[in-house]
């Protein structure tokens, strides 16, 4: 059998699972979560939409929302998927089962909100973000306690304020970083843990995001991540970069 294609256990175990279950299995019951979805769009489209969902929502915890992000980062994650800097073995299969020029037309398709609910969602965002600062010290609510953090307003650790970067705020936000708003809580959590352990990379200021991340603890982690993932999605910024 061969290796598994990246770094990351915890998407081994997953994989485990399910063959544990496969031999029991009838045809109907392995095509419900395998099937690739039945929709139009680029080739490779309806694998993608398969686990993200044709609207880019997954409804799965693990899985990320796509539809909050611009094509231009999209297309960035596809891209060091694909070339191993970022580490995913479900990530590296897909982003490379389909040609280099597929990724950025499957960008186009996932990254996307309508005007409407974008405008609506952003506003909603940046107020639930840029609020009073609050009592100073520890929270007993993760949301506070995340978003005391995600504001850096405790001025005793010695942590960046992932506001600056990742919102909310869309004007402040970097087009070359993920907004965060409305992003799964899970999956937020992952992340941060795989930056902080070493095992995830990409992007042009992945040295940056691992030196914060090796600052949090796991109590911090699970703050943050349910702070960002209370809020309302974000407008996606205009422009970025595919570098």
């Amino acid at each position: 059998m061969p290796g598994w294609p990246s770094a990351r256990n915890d998407e081994v175990w997953p994989v485990v699972a399910f063959l544990t279950r496969v031999r029991g299995m009838r045809p109907e019951n392995y095509a419900a979560p395998v099937g690739p979805a039945t929709a139009e769009g680029p080739p490779g489209f309806g694998s993608c939409a398969g686990c993200h969902g044709i609207d880019g929502i997954s409804g799965n915890e693990r899985i990320p929302r796509l539809d909050i992000q611009t094509p231009d980062y999209l297309e960035m994650a596809l891209l060091t998927y694909r070339d191993g800097r970022r580490q995913s073995g479900y990530m590296r299969h897909a982003a490379s089962a389909v040609p280099a020029e597929t990724l950025r037309p499957l960008a186009q398709r996932f990254g996307r909100l309508s005007d409407a609910t974008a405008r609506g969602a952003g506003q909603a965002a940046r107020a639930a973000g840029s609020g009073a600062a609050g009592a100073a010290g520890a929270s007993e609510d993760p949301v506070e306690e995340g978003r005391r953090l995600a504001f850096a307003l405790d001025r005793r650790r010695d942590l960046p304020a992932c506001h600056s970067c990742h919102g909310p705020d869309a004007e402040r936000r970097r087009p070359d970083t993920p907004s965060l708003s409305g992003q799964y809580r899970g999956y937020l959590e992952t992340q941060l843990i795989l930056w902080r352990d070493g095992l995830r990379g990409g992007g042009p200021r992945a040295e940056l995001m691992s030196e914060a991340a090796r600052r949090l603890n796991d109590d911090q982690i699970a703050a943050l991540a349910a702070y960002y993932s209370s809020l309302a999605p974000e407008v996606p910024a205009a422009g970025g970069t595919a570098n």
